[in-house]
């Protein structure tokens, strides 16, 4: 599949989950004319690309990570709230891992989340305000 092709299936996707499947809301977000976004997706001769500086245009609006709508994977939005490069290196080489080793990540990745999250959930206080003021 070629970027544009990930570009259009990407934008789409964000539309529909994102954006209530309206193009308005979208363009309004983005910057660009709603005809411009109609154009993306209509089929035929009228038919436009998504190209490099819409694209760039609509990551830094959704704050997605640099080059992400280009991307041929159907994992975008796992980084798609970051700009961090350091993230966009641990995403990389894990998609050149074997699926039976990405799975064991995620496991690893999950448990550690729900640990920390445990450790670091909202702290309870021993004596209410009211408590205190008595």
């Amino acid at each position: 599949m070629d970027y544009h092709s990930n570009r259009r299936r990407h934008v789409r996707a964000i539309i529909l989950n994102d954006f209530k499947d309206s193009y308005t809301d979208f363009a309004t977000r983005v910057g660009v004319a709603e005809s411009t976004v109609s154009r993306w997706f209509m089929m035929g001769a009228g038919r436009k690309n998504i190209g490099e500086k819409n694209a760039r245009r609509i990551e830094n609006a959704l704050d997605l990570a640099p080059h992400s709508l280009d991307r041929d994977d159907d994992k975008l939005l796992v980084l798609q709230k970051t700009k961090s490069w350091e993230l966009q290196a641990f995403y990389d080489d894990f998609m050149q891992l074997e699926p039976a080793q990405k799975t064991q990540i995620i496991e690893i990745v999950e448990d550690r989340i729900t640990r920390f999250k445990a450790a670091n959930g909202p702290k309870r206080r021993k004596k209410s305000v009211e408590a205190r003021a008595r």
